[in-house]
């Protein structure tokens, strides 16, 4: 049997701890747990423990008003005899750093009846949205693109991100006619941004033209994008 330890901090590792339940705290220590680890390689096994975090950071990020870091480490085999080793590899850590603001969720106590504010757990189940990610190659391309942002990027990835999710509409101007989270309006405002008002980072800088929106309002609008698109798709 095999299972692959999660490290990060104590919060972030308590928030995947929450919201999904392949996340498993034994023995002072957080693992991953999948079926599939006893049906794939050995070596087989890491790259897919990346990939299953890379999703659930992805997901925590779009769904919780906090930030999470977290990386794959050693996997824990048990033999038959119940003894247990440590396999120790050594690569580039998984992370997500970004904060996504949301509303606060809502528990209620049910012998108080007192409302308890949970910041840490989504009020959707998380771990649907995994088996949903698993069956869609756009929604993992979309995965790709959005962590991978960065300074310089920044524009190429996030358009990139709309065309993935305008031709699973069937045109980039269906995002504005279809999604609550963005009027037609600002979706506009956010292309036009992205192609040429970011200076030497937009799409078209030889065609370079005042910013309209920060790029603050373009992550809060790419964010709410993709997370309308991903519920969608996820029903």
């Amino acid at each position: 049997m095999f299972k692959v330890q999660i490290k990060g901090d104590k919060t972030s590792l308590e928030i995947l701890d929450k919201n999904f339940e392949n996340i498993k705290f034994e023995e002072d220590n957080y693992f991953l747990e999948c079926p599939e680890f006893e049906k794939i390689d050995e070596k087989e096994i890491f790259p897919f423990a990346e990939e299953k975090l890379k999703q659930m950071l992805f997901l925590i990020n779009l769904k919780i008003d906090n930030s999470c870091n977290a990386e794959v480490g050693a996997i824990e085999k048990t033999k038959k005899d119940g003894t247990k080793c440590m396999l120790i590899i050594t690569v580039p850590p998984i992370t997500s750093t970004l904060k996504v603001g949301v509303p606060h969720i809502t528990i209620t106590n049910n012998e108080t009846g007192e409302i308890i504010h949970d910041s840490q757990k989504s009020s959707e189940d998380l771990n649907q949205y995994i088996k949903c990610v698993n069956e869609n190659k756009d929604i993992k391309d979309v995965i790709n693109y959005f962590r991978q942002v960065d300074s310089f990027n920044f524009s190429f990835n996030y358009y990139k991100i709309i065309e993935i999710i305008g031709k699973d509409l069937g045109s980039k101007q269906n995002i504005p006619k279809q999604f609550k989270s963005i009027s037609r309006k600002k979706f506009s405002n956010l292309t036009q941004t992205l192609n040429y008002g970011l200076g030497e980072n937009s799409r078209h800088y030889t065609e370079s033209k005042d910013k309209i929106l920060s790029e603050e309002e373009i992550k809060r609008f790419m964010n709410n994008i993709i997370q309308e698109w991903i519920s969608v798709r996820c029903k």
